[in-house]
């Protein structure tokens, strides 16, 4: 999908130096439970994209010991608000969640958002649908103050725009610690046609701890991943090489895996290819026996 904007601004790619952010998750969906508590749920429920909220809850019985199915607890609430998640799901609404991942303190554009995913979550069916967004999709923003003023940037730096001096006059609503989520949550809406009720932002580092809290991942390359150019944390390249069928993966290894993409291999190099490994590590857990 290419979208054609309006009179075009000047453009700028300079890229922020890396600095350590000061948070490893942000989010909206929760402020009383950990942060890398709050983004594995999110995980659960976007990894079980063909369980029923049952097997949901069956998979967290498995793994805490005890049942706790986060859509049932929230739609069990008493009077909840209207216009809040409990409301909706209780009411069978319909619930999108912006998914983005970035490279935080380890990486040189920090807040350049290079996985972009809009997860749907449907109570009328009971199932979870998930929808990657190209990184390189260059669109035409409206986030200045100026609502008529568009600049044209890939869709990835929506989020960094209040973190950053990329533009100026960054509209008051796309301003503060939540500001970046929220261009994120406009500029992606104007894509997909949704409207979302909440985002949640992971770093390299908090998708490793992820990874590696449920005891590594499990996934399938149709090919092999040959990597020459892959980026080290310390600058430079370090190449990485995975051989085509299963392997079960660590955190790093999976980041590795999720970040590619100069592989030596066409079906690995693309954007697409890029995208459809990050939705199986996503569903990697469902294929595990517990």
């Amino acid at each position: 999908m290419v979208l054609q904007g309006r009179i075009p601004v000047r453009m700028q790619r300079a890229r922020p130096r890396a600095r350590r952010s000061r948070y490893n998750v942000s989010y909206r969906l929760t402020r009383s439970a950990p942060a890398v508590i709050a983004a594995f749920v999110l995980i659960v429920v976007v990894v079980t994209a063909t369980f029923t909220y049952k097997r949901i809850d069956d998979f967290l019985s498995t793994t805490t010991g005890r049942h706790f199915n986060p859509i049932g607890e929230v739609v069990q609430a008493v009077e909840p608000s209207q216009g809040t998640i409990a409301y909706k799901l209780k009411h069978g609404e319909q619930v999108n969640v912006l998914l983005l991942g970035r490279g935080g303190y380890e990486n040189d554009a920090p807040y350049l958002t290079d996985s972009i995913m809009a997860v749907t979550i449907d109570p009328a069916s009971g199932r979870v649908s998930m929808v990657s967004i190209p990184r390189d999709l260059v669109i035409g923003m409206n986030l200045q103050s100026n609502p008529s003023r568009v600049w044209y940037n890939k869709i990835n730096a929506a989020y960094e725009v209040p973190y950053t001096n990329i533009i100026c006059c960054v509209a008051s609503q796309y301003q503060g610690r939540d500001g970046g989520g929220h261009a994120a949550e406009h500029e992606v809406g104007k894509v997909t046609g949704l409207t979302f009720d909440r985002y949640i932002a992971v770093d390299f580092k908090a998708f490793r701890d992820m990874v590696n809290a449920l005891g590594g991942v499990d996934i399938c390359l149709s090919t092999n991943l040959d990597d020459y150019s892959y980026p080290s944390y310390g600058g430079g390249y370090h190449p990485i090489h995975f051989k085509a069928g299963c392997q079960h993966l660590s955190g790093e290894q999976a980041l590795q895996i999720a970040r590619s993409r100069h592989a030596e291999q066409a079906a690995q190099s693309s954007d697409f290819g890029r995208a459809r490994r990050q939705q199986d590590i996503m569903q990697a857990p469902k294929r595990r026996p517990f």
